[in-house]
């Protein structure tokens, strides 16, 4: 089996999966191997397992910024996030925050 992760090693993507393919192998009782494919902001290997078999054995881990955000940003994406994936499960969340130079008359809100 292989996780593709559609970034660079050594993100936090990439630290994500090489944990959970340990603890798929050990449950699966075989190899999942990461595989990085990273570029275009998450398109190229999002894009490759997309063309993949759809026979279970190739696997994406992915943020929201490349199935949500570059729909919206790029006018010619190789997958429909929508078509083309099936999700399987929330793996990780992230917090947050936007911040401004203190001279910005700004205010601070409750989330």
């Amino acid at each position: 089996m292989r996780l593709i992760v559609p970034f660079p090693p050594g993100g936090g993507t990439d630290i994500l999966a090489r944990i959970i393919s340990e603890k798929l192998t050990v449950s699966l009782g075989q190899p999942v191997l990461v595989e990085n494919r990273p570029g275009a902001s998450g398109n190229i290997g999002t894009g490759y397992v997309a063309q993949a078999a759809p026979d279970g054995y190739t696997i994406l881990i992915s943020t929201g910024g490349t199935l949500a955000i570059n729909p919206n940003l790029y006018t010619k994406l190789p997958f429909d996030p929508q078509k083309d994936f099936a999700p399987i499960t929330q793996v990780a969340g992230a917090p947050y925050m936007l911040t401004v130079n203190p001279s910005v008359p700004a205010s601070r809100c409750a989330s």
